[in-house]
């Protein structure tokens, strides 16, 4: 149905509200829209054709029949006229449509003339209405109204002979003038009745057509509709994205210089304009917008910064008299392939499954810290492998310098199984050798990922490691892209102590940055693995599920609390390893 609101807008608020009239005006008459720019340039080269036809009768009856200079001087006149209306660029639609309608009232006015004021030759004007009205344009319509009445009223006063054919109207030209007007607007009605009713239509058609086109565009594969030879009509706006290009430089070319233009096989061939199956694989290219800057035409040239796509094509056959022969749908694939080598990789790794508990077993003796026994400090940890795993790359570790100070870390190394286990347990040596050795915690995950970079090139791992001085309760946190270190305080306030930091494998890796708390008699500082806090994929959330699980075991026992803090939170990863450690200031002094 058409949406009347769209046609007739409701009122602005603070406005005042159109009146009856206007509200009656508005639902009657046409509003004098612009047609699309091929339906008025359709209709304007007949309008154009069709007043050379009348031009060319008219020429023909002032110079073979009625043989006068005067007859001769109009027809001259009238083709000057004619030849001027054509010359007219299409782009001023105004002047174009309104010099036409006028010029073949002209031309009508003439041969009106010429007959004598024959009355059956007025009937030409119903037609020259007629006419102007496929402009749906309101001046030339009016002006078409008005040079009638004019002209028969005007012309009917100073040379009624030569307007009219009948007596009554040569004594009474104003009055025949009236009702030769009144005609005109009757016939005018019937041409406005046409006209509104192709607006209400076109109305109607624009919303078909936008609700189509959000349907479209919500699709997620890329969709282009082709001609007979293979050249793009339209196309969504998936296929922009997909293509990496804008849509309007799309439209017009043909499908293989937009989808893949340096594939071997020439554009005749290609199969995605129908030169083979009608569905397969393909790759395409898909190009940065930067890469199609400047380019008027669309074209690929000078564009280095490609990367290869691969999509499943499917080639489809639209029936009907449409200028559309055929639909292309690309469906991006590369998710499904990474899926499937992720899969091969899956199996591959189960099968190596019994060779890699015998080392989990060696491994297992050397990652677990001996208990410490300091005064004033209280240390637990918990550690939950992945579901199904042996063993992960979530360790913790703790010991005491010779300067009485306790570090804790715990490192999350990349990966899952042995191979990660092995890279977490490297990187804990190295950070307990270089911190025994006297490293400043400023220094030390960068001076250790400096190391590990040398051990092996595809370690990637975070880590966080604090210094708590028993004395003082004083402690310092760095952080190598690790999640922030959580302070609870006895009251069960708890608060992040972020430290900022770039991730082991990566240039710049380690910490400069240090984030300094002290805890009271009876404060814990945790830190934690990002098992406990991405089970929802929504960090803000986990932490704030850690805050809340963290704050009501405040009191508990150490060893309470760290089983509460790896089981209990919402959001807590089933499929990722998990560890917990924390460090409670005790009564005792260091």
């Amino acid at each position: 149905m058409l949406d009347r609101d769209r046609v007739h807008p409701a009122p602005v608020p603070g406005t005042r509200p159109p009146s009856r009239a206007r509200r009656l005006r508005a639902r009657l008459l046409p509003r004098g829209v612009d047609l699309p720019e091929s339906a008025w340039n359709g209709r304007h080269r007949a309008v154009v054709l069709f007043l050379w036809v009348l031009t060319a009768v008219t020429t023909v009856w002032a110079v073979g029949l009625v043989r006068t200079p005067n007859a001769v001087a109009e027809a001259a006149a009238l083709v000057a006229a004619t030849a001027a209306v054509t010359a007219i660029p299409t782009r001023r639609r105004r002047l174009a449509a309104s010099a036409a309608s006028v010029t073949m009232l002209l031309a009508t006015a003439v041969l009106v003339h010429l007959s004598g004021g024959v009355i059956e030759v007025h009937f030409l004007f119903f037609v020259i209405v007629a006419a102007v009205t496929l402009y749906q344009q309101w001046a030339p319509f009016l002006s078409a109204v008005a040079f009638v009445t004019l002209h028969h009223g005007v012309l009917g006063t100073m040379a009624p002979e030569a307007t009219y054919n009948h007596q009554p109207a040569i004594e009474n030209p104003w009055l025949w003038a009236g009702v030769h007007g009144g005609f005109i607007a009757l016939a005018s009605l019937v041409g406005l009745a046409a006209w509104r009713f192709d607006e209400l239509v076109r109305d109607e058609l624009r919303q078909v057509g936008e609700h189509h086109r959000v349907v479209l565009d919500s699709v997620g594969d890329a969709v282009l509709a082709l001609d007979g030879g293979g050249r793009v009509l339209s196309s969504n706006a998936r296929a922009a994205v997909l293509l990496g290009t804008a849509p309007a430089l799309l439209t017009g070319r043909h499908v293989h210089d937009v989808v893949h233009p340096r594939a071997p096989h020439p554009a005749q061939t290609c199969p995605l304009a129908g030169g083979g199956a009608d569905q397969g694989l393909a790759e395409i290219e898909h190009r940065p917008p930067a890469t199609t800057e400047g380019l008027a035409d669309g074209t690929p040239g000078g564009a280095t910064r490609t990367a290869t796509v691969p999509v499943t094509y499917r080639l489809s056959s639209v029936d009907g008299d449409s200028r559309a022969t055929s639909v292309l749908t690309l469906t991006d694939v590369t998710g499904t392939q990474r899926a499937q080598a992720a899969e091969r990789e899956l199996r591959h790794l189960s099968a190596e499954r019994l060779v890699e508990r015998a080392e989990v077993r060696q491994l297992a003796a050397s990652v677990s810290p001996s208990p410490l026994s300091v005064p004033g400090v209280e240390l637990a940890a918990s550690y939950l492998p992945a579901s199904e795993a042996l063993m992960g790359g979530d360790l913790y570790d703790w010991f005491r310098s010779p300067d009485g100070t306790v570090t804790v870390a715990v490192i999350d190394a990349m990966g899952k199984g042995l191979s990660a286990t092995r890279h977490a347990v490297a990187v804990l040596h190295t950070l307990r050798v270089l911190a025994l050795d006297g490293q400043p915690l400023r220094d030390l995950l960068g001076r250790a990922a400096a190391v590990m970079a040398d051990y092996d090139d595809d370690l990637m791992a975070t880590a966080v490691v604090a210094r708590y001085r028993p004395a003082t309760g004083e402690v310092d946190v760095a952080s190598a892209g690790h999640p922030p270190a959580l302070l609870v305080r006895r009251d069960g306030r708890t608060e992040l102590l972020e430290s900022v930091g770039i991730g082991f494998g990566v240039p710049g890796a380690g910490s400069s940055v240090l984030c300094s708390a002290t805890l009271a008699v009876g404060d814990t500082l945790v830190l934690y693995s990002d098992g406990l806090i991405e089970g929802t994929r929504d960090l803000d959330r986990g932490l704030a599920d850690l805050r809340r699980t963290a704050a009501a075991a405040a009191t508990d026992d150490p060893e309470q609390l760290v089983e509460r803090l790896v089981r209990e939170p919402g959001s807590v990863a089933a499929g990722d390893d998990r560890v917990a450690v924390v460090l409670r200031r005790g009564t005792g002094q260091g």
